[in-house]
């Protein structure tokens, strides 16, 4: 999936949860926590910059390696990571705040979890798990930085339909929902 799509997951995941939770919080605590939450679903995806490095250029081709490979697309690391900040903390925001980075992040985990997967019992095992295509990356080939993302989408619509509507209910829904 696409950073919108992650973005919007992540938004919408937090907005049902303090809608069900109803925290003792301002509004600019939970407006906060909001724009947290678009920033931690999208988080994992962030070692793209280490990818770009690696492969010294702006686009990622998927064909020496995946980006899902790193730490930052291991779950146990983010639920850790929240779940101790939660715990830790005395402060209700920051209770909130640890929870969100933990349900953000596995977010942004389920919707990668269609096609190519995530590798949900690492350490205990480098499997990954999707409903599709476990572990394969496709190969995008496509030069230059813009060309290389707007290939990535024509890729979705091709041959991940369920990706490419997924992204783009959840980007609809998130601009209904902020727009109410």
């Amino acid at each position: 999936m696409l950073p919108p799509g992650h973005i919007a997951a992540g938004y919408l995941a937090t907005k049902l949860f303090l809608n069900a939770s109803n925290p003792e919080m301002n509004t600019v605590q939970t407006d906060q926590l909001l724009l947290w939450s678009m920033f931690f679903a999208f988080a994992p995806d962030l070692d793209m910059f280490y990818a770009f490095l690696k492969e010294k250029s702006f686009r990622h081709t998927g064909k020496t390696f995946s980006h899902r490979q790193f730490i930052t697309h291991i779950p146990l690391v983010w639920f850790i990571l929240g779940i101790s900040i939660s715990f830790l903390s005395q402060n209700e925001f920051v209770r909130y705040f640890g929870l969100i980075i933990w349900f953000s992040s596995w977010s942004h985990f389920i919707l990668d979890s269609e096609n190519m997967g995530v590798r949900w019992l690492y350490p205990f095992s480098k499997k990954f798990f999707a409903l599709k295509n476990p572990g394969v990356s496709d190969v995008n080939n496509a030069n230059g930085f813009f060309n290389h993302w707007f290939n990535l989408i024509k890729i979705y619509h091709q041959k991940y339909k369920l990706t490419f509507y997924t992204e783009a209910i959840l980007i609809c829904t998130t601009l209904v929902v902020f727009l109410i």
